[in-house]
């Protein structure tokens, strides 16, 4: 049950932040500089969270910033044109943000699996070139095989982000 409600309350600290923020500057900023700042929680959430999570996120960052910041506030109509053109553009440019963060996690999990079998084959290599008789070498190879059979955890998008070497 805790790992279903975390990625919700994580997206919640998204989002509150942001739209209270925008909230504070509405009167000072355009609705396009506000839309960014549900942007950034975008391609933050698209980076961490699994796909089915940051679609979410973008879906929320619609509503809100239509609900809260588009007038008239606290309803989901949009009276100006120019508005409805920001909430689709909001929508198009997050899930192609969403898509590209989703593809990016996944080629640096693959990076990441072809780095450890290319480790095991080096360990292998070199534990295979000290074997002196036959029975070492049937004894390494058992050993590797039953190493390389082990699964290759991928890392989570906050683990990425922790180990990344930005």
């Amino acid at each position: 049950m805790r790992t279903i409600l975390l990625p919700r309350g994580q997206l919640l600290l998204l989002f509150i932040p942001a739209t209270l923020l925008c909230y504070w500057l509405d009167p000072y900023i355009s609705l396009v500089s506000q839309a960014m700042m549900y942007v950034l929680a975008v391609t933050i959430a698209s980076y961490v969270f699994n796909q089915r999570q940051s679609i979410t996120t973008v879906l929320l960052a619609v509503v809100a910033l239509n609900y809260f910041l588009i007038p008239p506030h606290g309803t989901f109509r949009v009276d100006n044109a120019e508005n409805l053109f920001t909430l689709c553009s909001l929508l198009v440019l997050a899930l192609v943000i969403n898509r590209l963060a989703t593809h990016l996690r996944q080629e640096t999990t693959t990076a990441r699996k072809s780095e450890q079998r290319a480790l095991q084959l080096q360990k292998l290599a070199q534990q295979l070139s000290t074997a002196n008789a036959m029975q070492e070498v049937w004894t390494i190879a058992l050993a590797s095989y039953a190493e390389a059979l082990t699964p290759l955890t991928p890392l989570s998008g906050a683990q990425a982000i922790s180990q990344s070497k930005f």
